[in-house]
């Protein structure tokens, strides 16, 4: 029921408005596809019809609403203008609504999503990057550690999966894949070829390893807050949780020592503060 005059946002002359795709093959931008921003009012209408059609389905699952989490749509439709705040208040009903029928995953939350939301992906867990940041701290894990389970973009989409994995160690994060089981060579020439790692057979076995030895660390501060976090040294970290177990994460390419522990380089290692307790 999606019409693109009646339902796409409009910037100020009027004109349709939207995402253009990007192309990966000569990093650029691809004007010749473009992806349309939904008026928030629409959206509410959907959530709705949604609503009503999966209601007393989930019983045990949830759903997933992917970028209605991320994206904000102003438009200025000739005699149907929606301001951002009043996308935001539409935006928050919608997933008040979804969220009744069972735990609600979204990608990339906003603040006022968050409310709403049981588990986030696409999680930020590394600053831009940029030279004049000295080190990462994991501010947005701090606050979301026991509060709603959060994983960052695919592992199997890094590149660096070792740094990945000791990343999500670090902050508390779950790991998260993206796999097709069947027909990914339709992916290629298609606007969805960016997908090229995610054939569920080649990558099965390796999800499996990297489950196992997540699990590992995960189990041991499992629903538990972040209480502290430290730079210990170049590349090396400490995050201390409320259940009193600390895990230093070392990226460096040499080993540290701290006391009578030795990370390995690449590597983590739990040093547990017996009868320390939970910290405030």
């Amino acid at each position: 029921g999606f019409s693109v005059n009646h339902d796409a946002c409009r910037n100020l002359r009027n004109q349709l408005t939207g995402l253009y795709a990007y192309n990966y093959g000569d990093s650029a931008v691809d004007t010749s596809r473009l992806v349309y921003g939904v008026s928030a009012s629409k959206l509410r209408q959907d959530v709705e019809k949604l609503a009503k059609s999966v209601q007393g389905k989930l019983e045990g699952a949830g759903l997933s609403a992917g970028s209605l989490g991320t994206a904000l749509n102003a438009t200025f439709k000739k005699g149907g203008i929606t301001t951002r705040p009043q996308a935001q208040e539409l935006q928050a009903q919608s997933l008040q609504v979804l969220a009744q029928n069972g735990k609600l995953m979204l990608e990339g939350p906003n603040a006022y999503t968050l409310p709403y939301c049981a588990s986030a992906v696409n999680i930020a867990v590394s600053s831009s990057g940029y030279a004049s940041i000295d080190y990462d701290v994991p501010f947005l894990q701090m606050v979301l550690s026991g509060c709603v389970e959060y994983a960052p973009s695919p592992i199997n989409e890094s590149e660096n999966v070792e740094e990945n994995l000791l990343k999500a160690i670090e902050t508390g994060s779950s790991l998260s894949f993206i796999a097709a089981y069947r027909n990914q060579n339709r992916l290629k020439g298609s606007p969805e070829s960016s997908y090229y790692s995610v054939d569920y057979a080649t990558l099965k076995g390796e999800m499996v390893n990297f489950y196992k030895a997540f699990s590992a660390a995960a189990d041991r501060v499992k629903g538990a807050v972040i209480a502290d976090h430290e730079r210990l040294a170049d590349q090396v970290y400490r995050t201390t949780w409320s259940n009193g177990e600390s895990v230093i994460v070392n990226y460096s390419s040499t080993p540290y020592t701290a006391g009578s522990v030795t990370v390995e380089a690449k590597s983590y290692q739990f040093d547990v503060k017996q009868g320390e307790g939970a910290r405030p």
